[in-house]
């Protein structure tokens, strides 16, 4: 399987980023996909991952390709995602394609606790304690 150059992220993901994006005044929806990335980096395993990108090939509809579409080059110019990536699971050899179903899965993740303060700062919180 070959790695990305574009990560487009599914409908469904898209449509929940602009809507938080608008609840939570956000700058752009990528900055919600960023974040939602890594709340869910730091909850999952490299197993979880693999097996989003078998629904991706089963076409969940989760996992769908009619959203967003991001150019490798403007998500990650200075290959800081790649990198965190490589850091934690270093036999990966995809690593655009881990990043772009954990995007989807962390906006849908953000989604599910933004209506709850406490929740969303708890879970923001989580991202500075060490594993």
């Amino acid at each position: 399987m070959d790695d990305l150059i574009n990560i487009k992220l599914s409908k469904m993901a898209s449509d929940e980023a602009d809507r938080l994006q608008s609840a939570c005044h956000f700058r752009d929806a990528i900055t919600v996909a960023r974040l939602g990335m890594a709340i869910t980096l730091n909850n999952c395993s490299e197993e979880d991952i693999i097996s989003w990108l078998d629904l991706t090939e089963k076409k969940d509809p989760r996992f769908d390709t009619g959203g967003y579409n991001y150019n490798i080059g403007s998500i990650d110019p200075q290959k800081i995602l790649h990198n965190t990536i490589m850091g934690l699971f270093p036999s990966c050899t995809i690593p655009y394609r881990y990043i772009r179903v954990l995007m989807n899965m962390g906006i849908f993740e953000l989604g599910k606790t933004v209506n709850n303060p406490d929740t969303l700062k708890e879970l923001i919180g989580s991202l500075n304690k060490p594993q």
